[in-house]
């Protein structure tokens, strides 16, 4: 008996029941997406300045004998991060502080451990550390779950994790508050363990022998597809989490862009419940990252004045590359046979962390000064990830492998838009060749 009639004869259909548990599911997902996007705020780049004396407490008002601000319009980071000595016309960094502008935006740990200038990385790192985290936290607490009982992990984990932000609150410094973030990411995944259990369910109620991840490489169809896979789920999450968590940093207000780049998703996703099956699984990943990669490359173009058409391509951006995340959860999951799906999801999904750990670094800290390559490298990635895309088999209406050999076969008699070739759609005039055919 298949997975799917084990379901229906025995839970039966999606009901009130059903709708109560997904609803329960979902609450989770509502506190980890806080969980990730909160250091957007806490972290977020105040407008500064040099201190020019002791006395110096006004962020517009900066009168001083000795030392004036550096406006070198060619170059806002010595703007904000150096001042001139008015005898010697020599500059020097900011050795008696910062002046921050709150007229915006509240004060945040940058302000408060002055993480700008010379120390912005470290900001950028913080959330990488947290990424970094959820890497770490993915490969152990999954082993735990299956020991101990994903609900118990479930709820130890949101209990830790619940302490861990109190804790962050709390921190001395930006060490042991980056120390925190990390133990938080660590706990993150223990969140998701639901969302693991019915893949892990479908895996485990087919299995014959135990399978690993040799498997995914060990023939040469497969091995592609595991490739091409991996190098899909990097992209879609650097790209994702690079304009998630700091748009504004691209074109817009703070709050504004923050708003309508997550605001964007939601037509984004219901269009692509209208399309999925009508479109396919393959034309809509690789249109979202092509049409994602074709805007970044824009972008680069517009000119600085032009601000709400750069906005505009943002938010045409997020929305494809929001559908090209949604829809490789699915395509990945298709694509591999049974036996090893669970194992395929997973290091795909590690892969991802990967792209994770990457996108503070560059839409936090780069963009500040290489914005224009950070731009074209993001539109670089999501073409080529388009274009591999079409090299994956089509799953739509299809039937899917089950067993190793099946998932090898899967894919090689299609073209590049899905359909299979037209040889093996035509009726056969010689049995004896065709089987000779499908033994080679």
């Amino acid at each position: 008996m298949k997975f799917d009639e084990i379901l229906t004869n025995y839970l039966g259909d999606f009901g009130a029941y059903q709708r109560k548990i997904y609803v329960l599911v979902c609450l989770p997902a509502i506190w980890c997406s806080m969980n990730m996007f909160c250091w957007t705020f806490t972290g977020a780049d105040i407008p500064h300045r040099c201190k020019l004396d002791a006395d110096d407490v006004d962020f517009h008002a900066h009168r001083n004998t000795t030392y004036q601000m550096n406006n070198n319009e060619t170059d806002p980071q010595l703007q904000k991060c150096s001042r001139i000595h008015v005898a010697t016309g020599e500059w020097q960094g900011c050795v008696d502080g910062y002046v921050f502008d709150n007229s915006e935006k509240a004060a945040s740990a940058v302000q408060d451990w002055e993480l700008v200038c010379d120390q912005r990385w470290v900001a950028a790192c913080v959330q990488s550390l947290f990424y970094l985290g959820i890497f770490f936290g993915s490969l152990t607490l999954g082993y735990l779950a299956d020991k101990v009982g994903r609900k118990l992990v479930i709820l130890v984990g949101s209990f830790l994790i619940t302490c861990l932000s109190i804790a962050c609150v709390l921190s001395p410094n930006i060490i042991v508050f980056a120390l925190f973030r990390f133990a938080h990411g660590f706990l993150e995944p223990a969140l998701w363990q639901q969302e693991e259990s019915a893949a892990a369910a479908d895996e485990g109620s087919k299995k014959t022998r135990t399978y690993g991840y040799m498997d995914l490489i060990r023939s040469p169809n497969m091995r592609r597809k595991t490739l091409v896979c991996c190098y899909c789920w990097t992209i879609v999450t650097l790209i994702y989490y690079g304009i998630s968590l700091n748009p504004s940093a691209i074109a817009g207000d703070f709050y504004v862009s923050f708003i309508l780049t997550g605001f964007v998703e939601v037509p984004a996703l219901i269009l692509l419940l209208l399309l999925l099956n009508k479109l396919g699984r393959k034309f809509l990943q690789s249109g979202g990252f092509m049409l994602c990669g074709l805007a970044f490359f824009i972008i680069v173009l517009v000119p600085a004045e032009f601000e709400p058409i750069t906005l505009i391509l943002v938010l045409i951006s997020k929305s494809a590359v929001t559908a090209a995340f949604c829809v490789i959860y699915l395509h990945t999951s298709e694509i591999f046979p049974t036996v090893v799906r669970g194992i395929a999801l997973g290091l795909t999904v590690t892969c991802s962390r990967i792209g994770g750990i990457m996108s503070p670094i560059a839409s936090m800290f780069l963009t500040d000064t290489y914005r224009g390559a950070v731009l074209t490298a993001f539109g670089a990635f999501a073409v080529v990830a388009a274009l591999v895309t079409l090299t994956l088999p089509e799953t739509t209406n299809k039937k899917l492998p089950e067993t190793l050999e099946d998932g090898e076969n899967f894919g090689k008699e299609m073209t590049l838009w899905g359909s299979a070739k037209k040889r093996n759609m035509e009726t056969s005039k010689n049995p004896e060749e065709d089987l000779k055919m499908v033994k080679s």
